[in-house]
Order: structure tokens, then C-alpha cells, then sequence
């Protein structure tokens, strides 16, 4: 999980290409997922007196983790896609209107 919410940010910062910031997201979800999961039986080999304390904090957290990627990340992932795919089109298509508002703004 780390390591893809590594890649996401430096991609996007670096403005690489669309896909690796997908390729960061995907391990941030496999690290999600597969983590409750190792941590949970962990605890419960390893401390069965406090197990139910333990998986009930270990639920709470994820739970907690995966509503705020989900809630504060993905509609920002989701409205930044289309210019990650035809955002250089949409610039080319805009670009005598931009020079031509540009230079009005100049003048005054």
C-alpha cells in the first residue's frame, strides 16, 4: 500500500503517463484489502486473549481508511481522468479562443 500510494503521487506530480497512477491505485486496493486480512490473523494467533478488542480496532481502522479514500480521493480520480486521457486535445481545440482572450486582457 505504501508503495502504490508512492507511485500515484510521484506519477501524477511527474505528469507521467495515465496508466501508472492506475497501476498505483490498484496496489493502494490490493493493500486495502489483503491487509485487514494478514493483520486479523495475525492478532488472533498471536494475542487470543485480546482478539476481539484487536479485530474490532483493526475493522474500525480500515473501515476509517477505505471510506476516505473512497469519500476525498476517487470523485478527484474521476474528474481528473477525462484530462488525463483528452487533455492535450481539448488544449489544441481551445487554443486560438485562449491566444485571442489572452491578448484582450493584455491590451487593458
Amino acid at each position: 500500500m505504501p508503495c502504490g500510494l508512492i507511485l500515484y503521487g510521484v506519477t501524477l506530480a511527474h505528469e507521467m503517463h495515465w496508466i501508472a497512477p492506475i497501476v498505483g491505485t490498484g496496489f493502494v486496493a490490493f493493500g486495502l484489502s489483503v491487509g485487514g486480512a494478514v493483520t486479523m490473523s495475525y492478532i488472533l494467533d498471536c494475542y487470543k486473549e485480546i482478539g476481539t478488542q484487536a479485530i474490532t480496532s483493526i475493522i474500525l481502522i480500515r473501515n476509517i481508511v477505505g471510506f476516505g479514500i473512497t469519500w476525498g480521493i476517487q470523485p478527484w480520480i474521476t474528474g481528473r481522468l477525462c484530462l488525463f486521457i483528452f487533455g492535450k486535445a481539448a488544449r489544441g481545440m481551445t487554443a486560438k479562443r485562449y491566444q485571442s482572450m489572452a491578448l484582450k486582457v493584455a491590451v487593458f
